[in-house]
Order: C-alpha cells, then structure tokens, then sequence
C-alpha cells in the first residue's frame, strides 16, 4: 500500500481504533459509577465505567458510515461468527419470556441479553476496524504492568491501597468474602488489583502475558529486553493470584502457540522459556507451603477444609447445572436464571448454600439458555477459530501478533472450563469476542481477506 495510501487508511479509522484501545485499558478496571451515566436505563451493566468508550466507539463507528463492513462481509466465515452471536443475544432476550424467575425478575435475562448484544456490536465494529494488532498487545501490556504493581502492593501490605475512587475493593483478610489462603490460623490476601476477585485478575494476566510474546520475539533488542523484565514480574504476577484455571489456561494455549512460533523464531524464544522456567521455580519454593494449601493439602500432608470446601460448592453447582439441563434440555430456565434456579435446589435439597454461577461456561450456557442457546455459541467459536486460522496463514507482517492474540482467546476459552467470568462479566466477555474481533479483522496490506 501507498503512503497516501496508509494515510487516508488512517485518517478513516483512527478515531474508532482510539476508542477500542480505550475500551480495551478499561478492561482490568471494575468501577461501577453510583448511578448509570446519562440518565440511561439502570440496567446492572450500564453503571460500569468500560460502557462510557465502547458506547462512544459504536456511536461513532454508525455516524462515520460503518467503514470496513464492505471489507468485512467479504469472509463468511466472520459473517457467520456475528450472525450466531447475535442470534445468541437474540435468543437470551427470548428466554426471558419462560425464564424461571420470570414474575419475581423480569429483568434478568433481559440486562444480560442487552449487555451481550452491546459486546457483540462493539466486536463487530473491531472486526471492520483492520486495527493493528501490535496496537492492542501493547494496551494489554500496559494494562498487565499496572495490574501487577497494584495487585503486588495489595499482597505486600495484606490490605487495599484505600484506592476505592478507582474502583478497588476495600481488602481485609480477616474479613468473610475476602479471597484468600489460610495456612494454619493465618489468612494470606490474594491480589484483586482494580477486579472483583483474583481470578479474573488471573485471567486478564494470562491473556497479557500470551500478548507479551510478540515483543518477546521482536528484532529490536531494546523492546526485546524490556519484554524480558516485564515477563517476569507479570509472570510473577500471575503466581500470586493463585488461580488453578488460570495456570491451567496459560499452559494449554502455550501449548497451541508454542509451536507455531517454534519454527518461526526457536532462537528467540528459548531464553524466555528459561526464564519463565526460573520463575516458576523460584515462586514454588517460596510459596510452596500456600501451593500445597490451595491444592488441597495443609502442611502435615492432610486434605485442607477451606480448599476442599471450594472445590465441594464447585461440584455441587455443576451436579446443578446437569439436573436444570436434564429438566430443561431444549430452552433452559433463562439467561441469568441459574444462580436462582440453584438456590432453589438447593432449598429443595435443604443444603445451606446459596446459588451461585455454575463454575463452567458451557454447563451454564446450556443451563441457561439451552441446546440451542449452547450450539449458536460453539457455532461462533468454531466459525471463529476457522476465520483466525486463515488470517494468520496469509503470513503478514502482523502474523506472529495475530497468534498471540489468538492464543489469549484460547486461554479464556480454556478457563471457561473451570470458571464463569468469561461469560458472566462484561470485561471479559469484551476480552474473549474482541481479541477474537481483531485476530479476524481484515489486514489493510493484503487484497483478499482468506489466502487463496
């Protein structure tokens, strides 16, 4: 492409590529405002702060004409991912009208059908964008670096930073509901850095780390060693939170990426590999007294009550989720229902639980919205993965930042197997579509949107 070229590319998109990237930074960050800004239906999703740029983003994108849906529509396979999403959206709004809770909360499944289908535009507006990817990984970076130095402080002074005008929640190991490990009597804080737990905070990390391997294999030495010392302490990072689905997710897209960047750069990617080894080592021997509890065991080699606690409550909500798919096959008990529905069973059974999100995404998709609610979704990943393949096939220059991205997908994809917030919270439902949304996006360099 022409100097000119690029120029007019840019002028074009540069004010909706601003607002992804904006959206994208606000994705680590949980601040609801107290009431919903500009006097907007108070649906739970809207009082977040992430709304104010992805709304913008939209608005903006509809009033300058929709550019790239042409380039867009010209892959079917990315028509067909949108098309099942919304459908999706379609149907959880759908839903309402047999929704278990329908008299008591007409509302559930419609604020999560709405906040769906705002995700799902916002996604498509990134997949028309041809939006660098080497732009979001480093948003992703900065976001992980700032994620890190909060959460560590967190974890260093065992208490919040009293930064509750950022959204942080206010920390406390001796209190109930506070994420942490207990060894013995004592009660060691989990970082949350600016999220509502230390899982998604995990998640985000992990996804941010799979980015961090672009810069990693980057011919330039000064990026390439800033990578490294950023490596280990987001590394670092991701440790302390102590969350199994997210150490799992982060060695199985690895294990997909891994060797696809092997051929391409072995060189360069085997002094981080050493150095995330050294990492990894160094943690387990400081922290292998916390290691062994979260895995279950206290230090005299006996099961820990707390862990095993979890682990019960997590079990019994997917034997839930099973017995609503077996009473519900078809339609489910309505989007954002289920947590209602267990809390029945649970009365019914008389176990003094409350209801909660299944701890699996696909349980919970079919749960809720069921057998059809469950194939439109996988009918987008798969459409998804497919049109992301054939991206990074044709080679380009943003090759290697197209895979990584792609590997953060796969990472999500793989926690939804051991927990809900990639389906539940509106940042990472923006996390999983929208990495997925720019892998996908046509490359402004390349005439044919699918190799030949």
């Amino acid at each position: 492409m022409s100097i000119w070229g690029n120029v007019r590319l840019f002028r074009r998109f540069w004010p909706i590529q601003f607002g992804i990237l904006l959206t994208f930074l606000a994705v680590p960050i949980w601040y609801r405002f107290g009431e919903a800004p500009w006097g907007v239906t108070p649906f739970y999703f809207t009082r977040f702060l992430i709304l104010i740029p992805l709304t913008l983003t939209v608005i903006l994108w509809f009033l300058l004409g929709m550019p790239g849906i042409r380039r867009f529509l010209e892959d079917k396979l990315r028509v067909i991912l949108f098309i099942a999403l919304f459908a999706y959206a379609l149907w959880s709004y759908a839903s309402g009208g047999w929704a278990f809770m329908r008299v008591d909360q007409p509302d559930l499944a419609l604020n999560i059908s709405l906040q769906f289908a705002l995700v799902v535009l916002f996604c498509l507006v990134i997949a028309c964008s041809q939006i660098p990817p080497r732009w979001v990984i480093l948003v992703l970076i900065v976001g992980l670096i700032w994620s890190v130095a909060i959460g560590g402080a967190q974890v260093a002074l065992q208490r919040s930073l009293g930064w509750q005008h950022l959204g942080e929640f206010p920390l406390d190991p001796a209190l109930s509901g506070i994420s942490v490990i207990q060894v013995d009597d004592q009660r060691w804080l989990r970082p949350y850095a600016l999220l509502p737990h230390p899982n998604p905070l995990a998640g985000f990390l992990g996804v941010a780390l799979l980015a961090l391997i672009a810069p990693l294999t980057d011919p330039r030495p000064l990026i390439r060693w800033s990578a490294h010392a950023i490596l280990i302490i987001g590394l670092w990072g991701l440790l302390l939170t102590f969350s199994r689905g997210a150490w799992l997710a982060l060695l199985g897209a690895g294990v997909f990426l891994l060797p696809l960047l092997w051929r391409l750069d072995r060189l360069r990617l085997t002094f981080p590999l050493i150095i995330a080894t050294m990492t990894a080592v160094c943690f387990f021997l400081i922290y292998q007294p916390l290691i062994l509890t979260r895995a279950g065991i206290d230090q005299e080699g006996q099961p820990e009550n707390t862990e095993l606690y979890s682990i019960g409550e997590r079990a019994l909500l997917s034997q839930l989720a099973v017995r609503t798919i077996r009473d519900y096959p078809l339609v489910g008990v309505g989007a954002g229902n289920f947590p209602w529905r267990a809390s029945y069973y649970f009365y019914e059974d008389r176990i003094r639980l409350r209801g909660n999100h299944v701890h699996q995404v696909w349980l919970s998709v079919w749960a809720e919205t069921g057998l059809i609610g469950f194939i439109l979704l996988n009918i987008a990943l798969i459409a998804g993965f497919e049109s992301a393949l054939g991206q990074i096939r044709l080679k380009s220059k943003d090759a290697i930042g197209r895979a990584v991205l792609l590997a953060g997908v796969i990472a999500l994809t793989l926690i939804g197997l051991f927990d809900y917030y990639p389906y539940t919270l509106p940042q990472f439902q923006i996390l999983w579509w929208g990495l997925l949304a720019v892998v996908i996006s046509p490359d402004p360099e390349i005439a044919s949107p699918v190799p030949a």
